[in-house]
């Protein structure tokens, strides 16, 4: 993860692997020849990671940015499963940080909805998951980097 703009690299274990079959013979049966099969896998993993002002689920010109990106990966590489899951930091009451939690999970993907609708992709399934005030990616626990959404696409 850049630790200045939170983006992920993409992660892509796909690939073809060829795989060559081979089966000897033997004194009933004669060898068989050779059978060369590829299969490809598509399986890729994008991460983003959105931060936001002090009780606040307002989206950025960055974060905005950066979903739309993400919807124009999600359509070229077939993602189906996009989690949000909404974060704050220790500051304010708890009831306030598990709605905030809860609009950091919803507010972007309401907009991914958007983008992904734009570019004609109905094949995506999102979760949204509000953490409120933990699992906290540094100290103190009010620090800025501890108010964010983590989406992970795959």
């Amino acid at each position: 993860i850049d630790a200045l703009t939170g983006v992920a690299t993409l992660s892509a274990p796909a690939g073809t692997c060829v795989i060559d079959a081979n089966q000897a013979g033997n004194a009933a049966y004669g060898a068989a020849a050779q059978v060369q099969q590829s299969l490809t896998s598509l399986i890729a993993t994008i991460s983003l990671v959105l931060h936001y002002a002090n009780n606040s689920c307002v989206l950025t010109a960055w974060s905005r940015e950066h979903l739309h990106s993400l919807a124009l990966a999600i359509k070229n590489d077939r993602l189906t499963l996009v989690e949000l899951r909404g974060f704050a930091s220790s500051t304010g009451t708890v009831a306030r940080n598990n709605v905030l939690g809860i609009q950091r999970a919803r507010v972007p993907a309401t907009l991914l909805k958007t983008y992904l609708k734009a570019l004609h992709v109905h094949h995506v399934t999102l979760r949204m998951t509000g953490y409120g005030a933990s699992m906290f990616v540094t100290r103190p626990t009010s620090a800025a980097a501890n108010r964010r959404t983590e989406i992970t696409v795959s």
